[in-house]
C-alpha cells in the first residue's frame, strides 16, 4: 500500500500546480473482490477522473455497466493508477484508453481522501478530480466502455454527478464571457 508520505508528496505537487483544492472525504461500498484488488495494488489506492471539454463547451461522459447498482450509467473518464503513475498522468491516460482523444489538463477542482469498503474491510487512498480541454471531436469507446458522447448537460443517470456540478456551472458561466475554447487558452 502507497505510504502516507507518498499521498502527501502526491497532494504537495497538486498545490504548487494548482494552488488551493477543495478536498473532501468519501467512502464507498463495493464488494469484498473489489476492496481486496485495491488493496493489492502497487503502490496502493490512487486514481484520476475529470470533466473533459471541447471547443463547443460540451462534456465528454462514457457509458458503463456500474455493479454495485447492477445498471449502466454515465461517468466521467478515470481509473486507477498504474505503478509509478502520478494522478495527472492516470488521467490522461484514462481518457486517451476509454475515449481515444488527447487531453490538456486545465485544473485540478478536488481531491476526495477516498475509503472503499464492504464494511469488513477497506483501501483507502486519494483520488483526484481534474478537468481537461481536447480539441478533437472525434471520439471511440474503450474496451470496458460502451458509449462515449459529448454532452452539453450532465444526465440524470451520472454517476457522481453532483460532485461536477458547481465545475460545470462555473465553466458555462466563463463560457457566457467568450466563446467556449477562448475560455480554455493560457
Amino acid at each position: 500500500m502507497r505510504d502516507n508520505s507518498s499521498l502527501s508528496d502526491h497532494l504537495a505537487t497538486a498545490a504548487r500546480r494548482y494552488g488551493k483544492v477543495p478536498t473532501s472525504r468519501r467512502t464507498i461500498s463495493a464488494p469484498r473482490t473489489r476492496v481486496l484488488a485495491l488493496q493489492k495494488l502497487q503502490g496502493g489506492l490512487l486514481g484520476a477522473a475529470g470533466l473533459v471539454w471541447n471547443g463547443e463547451g460540451q462534456v465528454l461522459l462514457l457509458r458503463e455497466r456500474d455493479v454495485s447498482e447492477g445498471k449502466d450509467v454515465w461517468i466521467t473518464p478515470g481509473g486507477m493508477a498504474l505503478p509509478g503513475e502520478g494522478p495527472e498522468e492516470v488521467f490522461l491516460r484514462e481518457v486517451r484508453e476509454e475515449a481515444g482523444v488527447e487531453v490538456k489538463i486545465i485544473g485540478l477542482t478536488c481531491v476526495y481522501d477516498l475509503t472503499v469498503t464492504d464494511d469488513e474491510s477497506e483501501a483507502r487512498g486519494l483520488f483526484f478530480q481534474f478537468e481537461g480541454f481536447t480539441s478533437e471531436s472525434t471520439v471511440r469507446p474503450g474496451r470496458a466502455v460502451s458509449e462515449v458522447r459529448w454532452f452539453d448537460e450532465l444526465p440524470r443517470d451520472m454517476a457522481f454527478r453532483e460532485d461536477y456540478l458547481s465545475v460545470v456551472q462555473r465553466r458555462k458561466e466563463k463560457f457566457s464571457r467568450g466563446t467556449p475554447e477562448s475560455t480554455f487558452r493560457d
